[in-house]
């Protein structure tokens, strides 16, 4: 997994061993991307955010705790999947920090 930014969003890298397995169209626990943004007076084991819950075509979901496993839409992300690589690009306006 590699992690990077720039002014506008967050980039994130994964590789896994093997492919990454399609997506069913109703799985919320599909490769699923916990953040912490620092906050974690809402959040659900420390992490605020959980990208990835409900896919669609080339974006997805990106959800904010609002306390414990209780999650609020609050924007999209973009990913792409091939393989056994996937990413995301996150914008860092959604999970409220600047570049």
């Amino acid at each position: 997994m590699k992690v990077a930014h720039d002014n506008d969003k967050l980039y994130v890298y994964v590789e896994t061993v093997d492919d990454i397995t399609e997506y069913n169209g109703t799985d919320k626990n599909w490769m699923n991307l916990f953040l912490s943004v620092g906050n974690t007076e809402k959040s659900f084991a420390g992490f605020n955010y959980i990208v990835n819950r409900t896919p669609d075509g080339k974006t997805t979901s990106i959800e904010r705790s609002t306390g414990g496993f209780n999650w609020e839409t609050v924007g999209n992300a973009e990913f792409a999947v091939g393989g056994n690589k996937m990413v995301f690009a996150i914008p860092l306006s959604v999970l409220g920090i600047t570049g």
